[in-house]
């Protein structure tokens, strides 16, 4: 069904693929990878806890490798075949912890906007709850789509600029990443209510 599903017009065409039913192995070099952005996180937030502009270079070179990460584990994963069930779980999944925790993080100790962590956890937590509705009723993973691709990094920016205290665009960034929270909100409810239908009937 999930493959039927995956045919219709009216998904894009990026999330169509993504429901297509990859392997089930979840030890991955790819899932590694993923987790491994999870597991530097708390040193991270330790060095925003500190005072600004004593930790710089760490932070810097922590926030590179977390973004590398972001796209070593899905290049690994097709490069490698290990494209998995499990992966396009754990991959989304890995992302929100960070950008969640960071950005409250970044509000505490270095002046984000508080609405930017409290929009981010009410979209994911919506997000969230259906795709897991979705995984237990009709065992579909529902993966990333471009949008969300481009808003995740459009956030990883805006966050390293208050991470370096990088002035000049985070007024801008941070009303862009504003924007795009909503906008694949809206994107992934809608194909979450796409495919429910389908479902249904």
């Amino acid at each position: 069904m999930a493959a039927e599903i995956a045919q219709q017009g009216s998904i894009p065409r990026q999330t169509r693929d993504g429901m297509r039913a990859p392997c089930t192995r979840v030890l991955t070099i790819a899932n590694g990878i993923s987790l491994l952005r999870v597991a530097l996180l708390p040193w991270v937030l330790f060095l925003i806890s500190r005072p600004p502009g004593s930790h710089t270079g760490e932070l810097i070179a922590l926030a590179v490798v977390i973004a590398l990460t972001d796209f070593f584990d899905g290049f690994v994963a097709r490069r490698t075949g290990q494209v998995s069930h499990y992966g396009r779980i754990i991959d989304p999944v890995a992302d929100k912890i960070c950008l969640v925790l960071a950005s409250w993080w970044l509000t505490l100790y270095r002046g984000l906007p508080v609405w930017i962590p409290i929009l981010l956890v009410a979209r994911d937590a919506v997000i969230l709850g259906g795709s897991f509705v979705l995984l237990r009723r009709h065992d579909v993973v529902l993966p990333s789509n471009q949008l969300g691709r481009v808003t995740t990094f459009v956030l990883t920016i805006t966050l390293f600029a208050y991470l370096i205290a990088w002035e000049a665009p985070q007024r801008l960034f941070v009303w862009l990443s504003g924007a795009l929270v909503v906008a694949t909100f809206v994107s992934y409810v809608r194909i979450g209510w796409i495919i429910f239908r389908r479902f249904d009937t």
